[in-house]
């Protein structure tokens, strides 16, 4: 499954009636949010506005570069969001079908390369067929068909959770039931149903000009709701977004693209998603199955997106700011030796006409022939002029420059040709103190070379977004728009990298220590990527930052809660387990998840370390050792999708009161979940009710409950013994095995 999809929940129904509710188009009903401010219909018009005069004064030309440098961009941020870093070298090097010789590498460069041939037949295709219904299935499946032949064979191949395999044939509806997080998508059998509802509901044809807007942000979360494909489902809803909004003629030449604000708001276009995915909650909630409350706050966020990109798009493209970019690349990008003053003359002349005869260069640089072929050389290799052949005209370039980038911590480096360039001195982070005067420099709002004072805050600061990684924090003003500026001793060393605030300046900036970002652009360097040490546990939390958790260890202070053990990680053959509060990574305790994460982070790779671990009632030494943290997404296809699910025309008993049922784990009941492990007890819930203390502690059907309190579940008899004796104020730690790994849940009965 390909992160990007519809992650929500099924509310107010029974297990025996999802398949029922699920087989007919209403399920997905309200398609249009209801706007009684006009909220939305102001948000489409100015949508409207400021795309129709997005480069406008741009020459045709130098607009299909712009184009064409934006398909590559769209494809890195679609790649962003399903978790692929692919870095943009890459994809240019792709794109001149030249592949990294590592299988994780060329992987992400033949996706990004796919995506990039797709979009571009999309667009063909509008162009030539004027009136192409972008909506039906058959267009969808086209779509789909055009990404996945492009894909080796070997990125068909989905795996289930029951560790078996699913083949994805390109251009095809699924043919089996699937679930997606809590979400139960349409079955398989009606799906041309929903799809045809889809169709007939977002004809562009049979829309006003708003409507039509409206309709490309409440589409894109439908469609991804349908799930209609066994995999792909993410991308294909973000080609078909793209096409929409070029089919109604909003995307302003192709010069913005939404996929790129989704992608910088990851977090929050998830949360989106999922909220438009809610049942409805009450009777002033719409009318239809789904909650129109969540489908509005989609469209709101989605269209708040688009219109930020346009202006994003609006000051990039501005003809003056444009030149002084062009200027600069031209300093900075051709070599000092081979450089003439007349060259920022050539690539303004080029950009604003569009494209130049070569024979035109001499008059245009005023040098003799030779001299002026000798300068178009330079750059048309330096990439800032490009053009189809010898002879031929030359046009803007948009060269890459970035050798490789690291989400996780956001860092990145670019490459820049040249030499004798002034260069700011590198401090020494770990030697700064507390109170010491620093400075921030950057361009907030937009207004150019901004410098602010103040001191150093704190150091290793502990936030949820940064990866493990520890910050700076300072009261240095630091505002939208700083990120990316180097943060300063009173010597002027840089010291940090501006990252992040909390909200709106409150004098709160962080910053990205310089030793972290010197040791992460020396590993993209050498070897491309960053590579970290991990123990394969996840799910973990702070008993401090729960308070379930407080009530469940009343006894235990601080420590950090394991709540999975990956399959395959180091410590899965080690004695750690499910459920098991780390207290202290070699010597040095920790609190939250963060902390934990920080130590093994410092780590090397192969380390031993040694883990302080509280465990019913007692403290117990656990050695293990770090292993490399694998590559999340090193091939398009390897996440677990299908789920089997109870069969419909099976009685399956009613939930007992803390809102599940269970079935002994024996060869038969796990033959018929798809588990592949042998019959040596425990229990399968079979069903859980929606909005039940079970549903909240995030059981789901198919889970494998191994032991309850502490004590071992080898049947249905053992679980009702310990659930009576249950303290519902403290609740009962459930240890479960779910598809390939171990968790645990927090029951309240």
């Amino acid at each position: 499954m390909d992160i990007g999809q519809a992650t929500g929940h099924v509310t107010d129904i029974s297990m025996q009636k999802i398949h029922e509710l699920y087989d007919h188009p209403r399920a997905f009903e309200p398609l249009f949010p209801t706007d009684p401010s006009g909220e939305l219909r102001e948000m489409a018009a100015e949508l409207l506005r400021k795309s129709a005069g997005l480069g406008g004064a741009l020459h045709k030309v130098t607009r299909q570069g712009v184009v064409e440098l934006l398909r590559s961009m769209n494809s890195y941020y679609s790649n962003l969001i399903e978790g692929h870093n692919t870095h943009p070298l890459a994809i240019e090097k792709a794109l001149k079908n030249d592949y990294s010789s590592d299988p994780a590498l060329r992987a992400l460069q033949l996706e990004s390369k796919a995506h990039i041939e797709v979009q571009a037949r999309i667009e063909e295709r509008l162009h030539a067929e004027a009136k192409t219904d972008v909506c039906s299935q058959e267009f969808l499946n086209w779509i789909h068909k055009e990404f996945y032949e492009r894909l080796p064979e070997e990125f068909r191949v989905v795996k289930t959770r029951s560790g078996g395999e699913d083949r994805v044939i390109p251009g095809e509806l699924r043919r089996c039931e699937v679930e997606v997080g809590r979400h139960i998508p349409p079955t398989h059998s009606s799906l041309p149903r929903f799809l045809a509802r889809f169709a007939e509901a977002y004809q562009p044809d049979r829309l006003d000009p708003l409507d039509r807007i409206i309709a490309a942000a409440a589409s894109h979360h439908r469609l991804a709701w349908v799930h209609p494909y066994l995999d792909g489902n993410g991308r294909v809803t973000r080609l078909f977004t793209h096409a929409y909004l070029n089919r109604i003629k909003i995307d302003g030449h192709r010069l913005w693209m939404v996929t790129r604000g989704l992608a910088r708001q990851r977090d929050d276009y998830m949360s989106a998603l999922s909220l438009a995915d809610a049942g409805r909650r009450n009777d002033l909630d719409g009318r239809g199955n789904l909650s129109n409350e969540g489908l509005a706050k989609f469209c709101r966020f989605f269209l708040d997106t688009a219109i930020d990109q346009v202006e994003f798009m609006s000051s990039l493209l501005d003809l003056d700011a444009m030149q002084e970019r062009i200027l600069f690349a031209a300093d900075r990008r051709v070599s000092e030796k081979r450089s003439a003053k007349e060259i920022p003359r050539l690539l303004c002349d080029v950009f604003l006409r569009g494209e130049v005869q070569r024979g035109e260069a001499a008059r245009i640089l005023q040098k003799p022939e030779r001299t002026a072929r000798r300068i178009l050389g330079t750059l048309l290799d330096d990439g800032l002029l490009v053009s189809n052949g010898s002879g031929e005209p030359v046009r803007i370039g948009f060269p890459a420059a970035v050798v490789g980038g690291d989400a996780r911590s956001d860092v990145a480096v670019l490459k820049i040709e040249g030499d004798h360039f002034p260069v700011a001195s590198l401090g020494d982070s770990d030697a700064i103190r507390v109170g010491e005067f620093a400075f921030a420099i950057g361009t907030p709002m937009e207004l150019p070379y901004t410098f602010t004072v103040g001191v150093v805050s704190a150091k290793g600061r502990h936030l949820q977004i940064g990866g493990g990684y520890e910050f700076i924090q300072t009261d240095a003003a630091i505002n939208p728009g700083n990120s990316g500026g180097p943060l300063c001793d009173i010597e002027g060393r840089v010291v940090g990298i501006n990252a992040l605030i909390s909200g709106a300046n409150r004098g709160l900036g962080f910053s990205i220590p310089i030793n972290t970002a010197k040791n992460i652009a020396d590993q993209l360097m050498t070897k491309g990527r960053v590579v970290r040490p991990w123990l394969g546990i996840g799910g973990i939390a702070g008993i401090e930052e729960s308070s379930s958790l407080q009530r469940l260890f009343p006894s235990v202070p601080k420590g950090v809660v394991v709540g999975r053990i990956e399959e395959g990680g180091p410590v899965e053959s080690s004695d750690l387990q499910v459920g098991d509060v780390i207290l202290k990574v070699d010597g040095t305790e920790v609190a939250m998840a963060s902390d934990l994460q920080y130590e093994i982070l410092s780590k090397a790779i192969g380390q031993k370390v040694h883990l302080d671990v509280w465990r019913a009632g007692r403290t117990v030494r656990i050695d293990v050792l770090t292993g490399e943290q694998p590559d999340p997404l090193r091939r398009v296809s390897t996440k677990s999708q299908r789920r089997h699910l109870p069969t419909p025309s099976k009685a399956v008993p009613q939930p007992s009161s803390p809102g599940f049922s269970c079935r002994d784990a024996n060869k038969e009941t796990l033959q018929e979940f798809g588990i592949k492990r042998p019959a040596s007890g425990g229990v399968i819930v079979s069903q859980v009710e929606a909005g039940s203390p079970a549903a909240v502690a995030g059981l789901e059907t198919g889970d494998l409950i191994t032991e309850a309190g502490g004590r071992p579940v080898l049947s249905k008899k053992d679980l009702e013994e310990v659930l009576k004796s249950t303290d519902p104020d403290r609740g009962l730690l459930l240890l479960i095995e779910r598809g390939d790994s171990r968790t645990f849940a927090i029951l309240k009965p």
